[in-house]
C-alpha cells in the first residue's frame, strides 16, 4: 500500500541542465529496507519543463498554440 512514483519540478539549475542533456530525468529510488521493506522501488521523475507543459503543448486558451478540438473524442 502506498505510492510507486514521485514527480518533482524543483532542482538545482545546473544539475537539471546536465540531466536533461544526458536524458537522465528518471531514477529508481530504493528506500531503506527497515522503513518500507526489501522489495520496494519508487520511480522518481523530474518534470521536463518545471510546472508548465512542454513548448508547443500549451493547454490553456490564449497561450498562442494551435487549438485542437476533436468533438468525436
Amino acid at each position: 500500500m502506498g505510492f510507486d512514483a514521485f514527480f518533482s519540478a524543483r532542482m538545482d539549475f545546473g544539475d537539471k541542465v546536465t540531466q536533461k542533456a544526458e536524458k537522465s530525468l528518471e531514477a529508481l529510488w530504493i528506500p531503506y529496507k527497515d522503513s518500507l521493506g526489501n522489495d520496494v522501488r519508487i520511480l522518481h521523475h523530474l518534470l521536463y519543463a518545471h510546472y508548465c507543459a512542454p513548448s508547443g503543448m500549451g493547454f490553456d486558451v490564449g497561450e498562442g498554440d494551435t487549438w485542437y478540438n476533436n468533438k468525436n473524442s
